[in-house]
This record gives structure tokens, C-alpha cells and sequence, in this order.
């Protein structure tokens, strides 16, 4: 889930200031590791600031990329239910 390209329960988290310290063994370290990798990506777009002090992410980011990822959905399926109508009622002529 760390390297995929949308709002994930990881962003949520990054995205939360009191964020639970998770323990530093088992799945606590697995954590803070996805979501050290998590971090990169909205800094790389421009979605966030990071410094050796905090993490920020810009107002209304996580709402941008679910509303980007839920339009790609929706073109997804649209374009699936296109397909399958046309596989069942060719057009003639």
C-alpha cells in the first residue's frame, strides 16, 4: 500500500497530528517504514512539506485525491459498461 498512487489509510495517518506512536518492532516498525515511504509521494507532487522537524500535508489534499481517484473509477467502470454493451447489442449496419 505504500507505493500506491492514492488516498490510503496510510494518508490518513500521515494526515492526522496526533498520530499514536507506534512501537518500534514488529508492526509498529513495519508502519512508521510505509509510511516514511508513504511521505514521498505527496512531497513529490507538491501536496506536502517536510522538513527535519514535521510533516504537512496542504489543506484539502486527501480530499483531492480521493475525488481524482474516484473520477478515475467512475471512468473505469464507464468505459467497462460501454464495451459490454456494445459486446451484447453490436452495432448494425
Amino acid at each position: 500500500m505504500a507505493t500506491f498512487n492514492g488516498a490510503t489509510w496510510l494518508d490518513h495517518e500521515l494526515s492526522d497530528p496526533h498520530v499514536s506512536g507506534a512501537r518500534d518492532q514488529g508492526f509498529g516498525r513495519e508502519l512508521r517504514g510505509a509510511l516514511a515511504v508513504q511521505r514521498q509521494w505527496p512531497v513529490e507532487q507538491g501536496f506536502a512539506h517536510e522538513d527535519a522537524h514535521a510533516f504537512r500535508l496542504r489543506r484539502g489534499v486527501l480530499t483531492k485525491v480521493q475525488r481524482r481517484d474516484l473520477l478515475r473509477l467512475a471512468a473505469q467502470v464507464s468505459g467497462d459498461l460501454v464495451r459490454l454493451m456494445f459486446k451484447l447489442h453490436p452495432l448494425r449496419g
